[in-house]
Order: C-alpha cells, then structure tokens, then sequence
C-alpha cells in the first residue's frame, strides 16, 4: 500500500511540474474529474445580522435572523458539487426539524444521502452566530456534541470502499479525534491524500495523532499558532496581538515562519495558509515541485538561494476584492471547496488555490454559506487575474 500512496501523490505532484506558462482550463466551469469523500459537520447556523451601527451589550439590537444551512464539512461538499462534481458526504444529524431540513436540501442537490447517519438520541448540530455590521464574526456559540459522539470509527468504517476510491478525502477538525485517525487510516491505506480543514483555533489541535498522514492542512494564523503549539512550538506571548497588529504580508509571515515550519517538519506536505483580505500562501518544502510558469521561475533565478536555504518555499495569491460584503461565514469552506474541487479535475496546485480565491469572492457576496447561483457564474477571469498577481515570498 506505502507504493499506492507514493504513486498518488507523485500524480498530485505531477500537477505541479514546470509548464510554459500558469494558466487555468479555458472553461468558465470545471471540466469533468474524480470525485472526492467529505467527512465532517452538517450544521444548522442561525446568523444574526444588526441593523444599527454597532452591537448593543446588554441589550437587544433591532436586525436580520436568517436559518442557515452550515457546517464546515456540509459548506464544502455542497460548494464542490456545485462545480460539477458529486462529493461523496459522511456526516450525522438528528431525528427533528433541523435534520430534515438538511437532509431535504441535500436531496434537492442531487446528492446521495447514504453517508449521513440520522440520530435518535441526540439534537442536529446547530450554530447560533452574531456578525457585525462589517459581515464580520463578532460571536457564536457552536453546539456540536452530538456530532462528535455520534460519527464514530465504526460508522465511518461502513464507507470504506468509497474512501479507497476517492480522488481527495477532505475531513474537518470536528470530528473526533478517534475518527479522524480512523478515515485516515482508510485513505492511507490506499494512498489518498487527505485536506485536513481546522475549523476553529480549539479544534485544529485535534490534527497532532494523524499530521504524518495529511497532505493539506488550511489553518488561519490563530489556528496556524495552535497546532504548531501542540506540536512543542512556544509561540511569542504577544504573538495574537503582533498578527492583529501586522497590516503587510511580510510581518505576518516573518511571525509565523516557525509554525509553518513545524507543521512541515511533522511530515504535513503543504500548509495552505489563509489571511483573509491578504490572501492565501501556499507553504511547502519543495520550492522546486511547485514552479509552473516562465515569471515564477523568473522570480525563483533571483531568489531561490534564500528560499531554499531554509527549505521552505512560499508561494503568495492575493485576495480577490468584492463588489460589496454581505457575510464572511462561509468564504473559508467556499475556497476549500473549490481548492478541492479543482484539484479533483486535475487542475495545478497553483491554479487551484486561485480557483478556490475566485469561488471564495462569490461566497463573500452571498447571504448564503454557499451561493447558490455558482456554477453560474464565469470565474476565469478572477482566476486568471489572481495567477497573475501570484509571487513567492521570502521570510526574514
């Protein structure tokens, strides 16, 4: 089985071999691929949105309560299949309103629902989230017990043919953590990489019993700083307040170097490193395997001697601004799931980061976890302006 893995993720590195020039398939959607195995959260999110200026503590504030179907492993299957695959999605919900809700929409997406265990004993995971006037998170209060207690080794063990089939297998951190050793030992075994998704900065830790088997892992910078802690890294006292504090890309990489090396160092083949509005870098140990196009290499001639004296190189794609900012709740699941997505249809690594920044500027713009006009909408050209302006960093 260790040749089968060697063999897959040398047809993953294959997508990153030099090629004239970084480009995206000329089709506005995705071509057809392989498709993958989701396992992780189906959530109801209940989102509050003020209508005043400001949160008002201690008190009522006059807004907008909309029912939201959520659930980080949930967000990105429904975004994958709406780029024209059909993820294949294990997950647990209750026997109440809440799971027939979900369950009646996955339905109407044309995905199978054999995955999804439906429970007796226990309530469907809900989130209740507050966001400011910004559309940015002020709060949230996420009760997913039943979830963790309930998708269990044997459940996910019953889909183990299809975890040995698939082209990716994507888990998110709120599965525990005897679950996410289980799946991955199902795709190790048949060599299939594996995105590792952190959710929250309590949550990615969850990743230290499996990091020699992940492939990607996509952490923000609070969530970067958690997992390298529970890997022996002492972070900085201040470290919270000097990343909030850092407005350019080269402070904030300059203070999490470190981190992005541990994980690296633990056997993690690429950290997909998410900032928000500066973007996302692409972190791995092989500068080399990850050049293709002619201004990459350009760039590489004149700063290669540096990247590699550390052995990490950092590949840069900048965010994609919005026309207007409705939410920001499910950008992060959105670039995930059309990372995987155009991973899954053989797109380069490269062009896939791009494509996963162009789906995540849609998701800004929707009042919706996933829009649900995107396999609609043409986005070539954000991906095409995103590889242009992609560049390798260096760190001090």
């Amino acid at each position: 089985m260790e040749n089968s893995h060697g063999r897959r993720l040398d047809a993953l590195l294959g997508h990153l071999s030099p090629a004239p020039r970084l480009q995206f398939n000329q089709c506005s959607t995705l071509p057809p691929g392989d498709d993958p195995v989701v396992v992780g959260a189906m959530v109801l999110d209940i989102h509050a949105h003020p209508s005043a200026n400001e949160l008002r503590p201690g008190t009522t504030t006059p807004g907008r309560v909309q029912y939201v179907k959520g659930g980080v492993g949930r967000n990105v299957a429904e975004c994958i299949s709406k780029l024209g695959l059909a993820p294949f999605f294990i997950s647990v919900v209750g026997q109440d309103m809440a799971g027939d809700l979900l369950l009646s929409h996955w339905q109407s997406l044309g995905l199978k629902t054999d995955g999804i265990c439906r429970i007796s004993e226990a309530s469907t995971p809900a989130v209740s989230a507050i966001f400011d006037k910004k559309g940015e998170l002020a709060g949230a209060v996420a009760d997913t017990l039943s979830f963790e207690n309930h998708l269990t080794p044997k459940w996910i063990g019953q889909f183990r043919n299809q975890i040995r089939c698939a082209s990716l297998v994507m888990l998110d951190a709120n599965l525990s953590e005897a679950a996410l050793q289980a799946a991955c030992e199902l795709a190790r075994e048949a060599g299939v990489p594996i995105w590792f998704e952190p959710v929250s900065v309590s949550k990615s830790v969850r990743h230290s019993t499996i990091s020699s088997h992940l492939t990607f892992v996509s952490p923000n910078e609070a969530e970067l700083v958690a997992m390298a802690t529970r890997e022996d890294y002492k972070p900085p006292e201040n470290v919270v307040e000097l990343l909030n504090s850092s407005k350019d890309l080269q402070s904030v990489l300059s203070l999490l170097q470190l981190p992005i090396v541990r994980l690296l160092e633990r056997g993690i083949k690429f950290v997909v490193l998410t900032l928000g509005g500066l973007g996302v870098i692409l972190c791995s140990k092989n500068c080399s395997a990850t050049v293709d196009n002619v201004r990459v290499a350009e760039l590489i001639r004149n700063q290669d001697r540096h990247l590699m004296s550390s052995g990490i190189c950092y590949m840069h794609f900048p965010a994609l601004p919005a026309a207007s900012v409705v939410s920001l709740s499910g950008a992060g699941d959105c670039f995930v799931g059309g990372a995987l997505a155009a991973l899954c249809t053989h797109q380069s690594l490269h062009a896939s980061m791009a494509f996963g920044i162009a789906v995540a500027r849609r998701a800004i713009q929707s009042e919706q976890n996933v829009p649900s006009n995107l396999s609609e909408v043409p986005l070539k050209a954000d991906v095409q302006t995103v590889l242009v302006s992609a560049k390798h960093q260096h760190s001090d």
